[in-house]
């Protein structure tokens, strides 16, 4: 989430920037886990493709920021349509996993059966809540404060009730971010899950067929 409310210094030095710490933890101590980057505000964009390449995602890593997003907002929901395409070109056996690092700064309607579709299709939706519930005022680009119509400072404090309802819609688990590397551990493990063994119908036996065995005797 890189919306403007992510600028918000309650969790220092800004929620954006701890987002970002918490995504290099998470390629730190990335073992073999393949990694994809969307960032959003009211439009998505893929920052990588999912990868094995931590180096890449490192490199788009600074330049992430709301300055990035033309039009300021909070659009989930293209976002994880987004997430869908880059998941759908997985192989099928993959286990398939969204991760949102956000505020929880959403208004927009429909949000938890959009992602109880993507538990259906077995993509699971895990939740890392960046702030604090007291929250703080919303930096302006132009220096000061955002106001509303009435010229009051905006506030904009950690939805932590609406990140934890995505989590149980995805059929996932929601952690407040926090500056050591449990909650990345934490993640990675939900992430790297094992899925369920075939029927045993479907199993099936390699057999080693020999064959040119008269070769050997020349070699």
């Amino acid at each position: 989430d890189i919306s403007r409310s992510m600028q918000v210094p309650d969790s220092p030095p800004t929620r954006l920037a701890r987002a970002k710490q918490e995504i290099q933890d998470l390629i730190n101590l990335n073992q073999g886990v393949r990694i994809g980057l969307i960032a959003f505000a009211s439009v998505p964009f893929v920052a990588t493709p999912i990868t094995e390449d931590r180096d890449s995602i490192r490199r788009v890593l600074p330049a992430l920021e709301t300055e990035l997003a033309q039009l300021q907002g909070s659009r989930l929901l293209l976002a994880l349509d987004r997430a869908e395409m880059l998941l759908d070109g997985l192989p099928q056996d993959s286990a398939k996993t969204l991760l949102l690092i956000s505020d929880g700064d959403f208004d927009e309607p429909g949000l938890a059966d959009r992602v109880r579709e993507l538990a259906k299709k077995e993509v699971r939706v895990l939740t890392l809540g960046v702030g604090t519930r007291e929250g703080g005022q919303v930096p302006s680009p132009r220096g000061g404060m955002l106001t509303d119509m009435n010229r009051r400072p905006i506030q904009s404090r950690l939805n932590e009730s609406l990140l934890k309802s995505l989590a149980e819609a995805g059929n996932g688990q929601y952690w407040d971010a926090v500056y050591q590397d449990s909650d990345s551990q934490a993640i990675l493990a939900a992430s790297n899950r094992i899925k369920p063994a075939k029927d045993e119908r479907d199993e099936r036996t390699r057999v080693w067929n020999e064959q040119f065995h008269w070769l050997l005797l020349p070699l």
